[in-house]
C-alpha cells in the first residue's frame, strides 16, 4: 500500500499574533494531514505562544535573519526530517489557503519540481505600482528565459517544492530574497519549473519582514544573483 506524501507547509513569521491563528486553521481546513512549521524571526510579540497553542511547529531564530533566512532554515529542516514536499506560504494572511490544493496538483499532477503560485495568471484585481511592475517584468523575462517557459510571478512567496527540487533549496536558498534566483538554479539542475493560479487578499496590520532598503537593493542583488547562477551552468 502507498503512503501518502509527507506534506510540510513553512510559514516565515515576525511578529504575526493576530494574523497566524487564521492561517494555519486555514491550511489545516484546505490540506488536512500535512503538518504546520513557522520560523519565527526575532518576533517582539506573542507569534511563538499562539502558533504554540495550536500545536503547530515552531523554530525559533535568536537573531533575526530576515525573509530567505527564514525561509531556509525550513527548507533544511524539511530535508533533515525526511518530508516529501513542501510548501511556503506569507504570515500575513495575504495567501488564500484555498489554493493549496492547485499548488499540490501542481507538483503531482503536472510533474513539475518547482510550482509558484502566481499573482498573475487567472482572472487576478492584484495591482503593483509601475516602477515595481517594470522591475518585475524584467525579471520574469530574465526567468522565463533561463526555464524555457514563461514565468509570470518570480516573486512570489507561496511555492511548492518536490522531493528532487528540495535538496537544491536547501542548499541554494539566499538569505534576503530567494524566490527568482531559486527559479533559476532549480531550472539549471535540469528540474521542471511550473506555475498555477493564486489569490491574494489585502493584508491587514502586522509588520512585513521587507524594509524600503531591501525592496531597493533586491533589484541590483537579483541580477547579481541570476549572472551567478548563469556563469555556474
Amino acid at each position: 500500500m502507498e503512503t501518502a506524501p509527507k506534506t510540510l507547509v513553512i510559514i516565515p513569521a515576525r511578529n504575526e499574533e493576530d494574523r497566524i491563528r487564521t492561517v494555519i486553521t486555514g491550511i489545516r481546513e484546505r490540506l488536512p494531514g500535512s503538518e504546520v512549521l513557522v520560523v519565527e524571526d526575532g518576533s517582539t510579540d506573542n507569534t511563538v505562544e499562539v502558533v504554540r497553542s495550536l500545536g503547530a511547529r515552531v523554530v525559533s531564530l535568536p537573531v533575526n535573519l530576515g525573509y530567505g533566512g527564514a525561509l531556509r532554515v525550513g527548507f533544511q529542516y524539511a530535508l533533515a526530517k525526511g518530508y516529501d514536499r513542501v510548501i511556503t506560504m506569507d504570515a500575513d494572511g495575504q495567501h488564500d489557503p484555498a489554493d493549496l490544493p492547485a499548488v499540490v496538483r501542481g507538483l503531482d499532477g503536472d510533474g513539475n519540481d518547482l510550482v509558484i503560485g502566481s499573482r498573475f495568471l487567472g482572472e487576478t484585481t492584484y495591482s503593483v505600482p509601475f516602477a515595481r511592475r517594470v522591475g518585475m517584468f524584467l525579471f520574469s523575462l530574465i526567468a522565463s528565459t533561463v526555464v524555457g517557459k514563461k514565468i509570470t510571478d518570480t516573486t512570489s512567496g507561496f511555492m511548492g517544492v518536490g522531493p528532487r527540487a528540495l535538496p537544491v533549496v536547501a542548499q541554494h536558498c539566499a538569505t534576503d530574497f530567494p524566490n527568482a534566483e531559486l527559479i533559476c538554479t532549480v531550472s539549471t539542475k535540469g528540474l521542471e519549473v511550473g506555475e498555477v493560479p493564486i489569490r491574494i487578499h489585502e493584508r491587514e496590520g502586522g509588520e512585513s519582514m521587507f524594509t524600503l532598503w531591501k525592496a531597493l537593493y533586491y533589484p541590483f542583488k537579483l541580477l547579481l544573483a541570476i549572472s551567478m547562477v548563469l556563469l555556474r551552468k
